[in-house]
């Protein structure tokens, strides 16, 4: 993988993680329980991006 690309991926895992802050976040204030799927889609997303980045590494 292209270092660009690395760059890329890496800035992508911020946003999904500063995404999954704010799903957590919106669920507790405002006692939505659908609120927690997309927490669940966002930590789905953080894991698959995280193994990819971690094979990618050779």
């Amino acid at each position: 993988m292209s270092k660009l690309q690395r760059i890329l991926m890496i800035t992508s895992l911020c946003f999904l993680v500063v995404c999954l802050g704010g799903a957590i976040w919106a669920s507790c204030i405002l006692h939505d329980p659908s609120l927690l799927m997309y927490a669940a889609v966002f930590a789905l997303a953080i894991v698959w991006f995280s193994v990819t980045i971690y094979k990618s590494r050779r």
